[in-house]
């Protein structure tokens, strides 16, 4: 049986709750509210949340206050900022940053979107899981290159894995080629400040993207 996920979403606004709760009623998700970020630390300790959604004004502590703690502290939680339209550009430095995984865009008006953004804030919380972010005594996850392959195809997220420092073996769709490192960095201008680093096994090691909306 598969294992049900938990989504906290918190804002002060009830209109909003109440809309993100009948756009999650009929949901396979265990959907938790909270109307201010102490109320939301105390539903994270007494339950298993795999994706937050956090207005960035809240009445005891800034939606950003929120987050930051919630990345210290529960790192495998994937964080979502809920938005007004003239707080996305700030937002896009959240998520190039690693704070954020994406945002979702107030007032709610496209329930199918809201509910694709959770669901893949969901499949990337069960592939942070899968490695412990801050374990230092491990550095590899048990995942197949195809698993990884997909996972991250969802978000269109341009990516390459790199086997034994030397051979490109997987690539995203934008970048379709396979070859010696150095042709792909010069064929295709590969920085590699631009990318996220981690190893998969002791062979194969993932590039990922830095975040950003599309």
């Amino acid at each position: 049986m598969t294992e049900q996920k938990d989504i906290l979403f918190v804002d002060d606004d009830s209109y909003i709750l109440n809309q993100l709760n009948i756009m999650f009623k009929n949901s396979d998700y265990n959907v938790h509210f909270a109307k201010a970020a102490d109320e939301a630390l105390d539903i994270l300790i007494h339950d298993k949340i795999d994706v937050i959604a956090s207005d960035m004004i809240l009445p005891d502590k800034s939606g950003l206050d929120l987050i930051k703690i919630v990345k210290n502290k529960y790192p495998y939680i994937v964080r979502i900022f809920l938005v007004e339209i003239n707080q996305i550009s700030s937002t896009l430095d959240f998520i190039n940053n690693g704070d954020i995984y994406r945002f979702i865009e107030k007032p709610l008006k496209n329930a199918d979107q809201i509910i694709s953004t959770i669901k893949n804030a969901v499949l990337y919380a069960d592939f942070l899981k899968s490695k412990p972010v801050n374990d230092s005594s491990s550095d590899s996850i048990t995942i197949s290159l195809e698993a990884v392959k997909d996972i991250i195809d969802l978000y269109k997220r341009q990516y390459f894995i790199v086997k034994n420092n030397n051979l490109i073996v997987l690539v995203s769709s934008c970048l379709d080629s396979k070859m010696k490192v150095n042709s792909f960095l010069d064929e295709y201008d590969i920085n590699f400040n631009l990318y996220h680093k981690r190893m998969l096994d002791q062979n194969n090691t993932l590039y990922i993207r830095r975040s950003q909306y599309i």
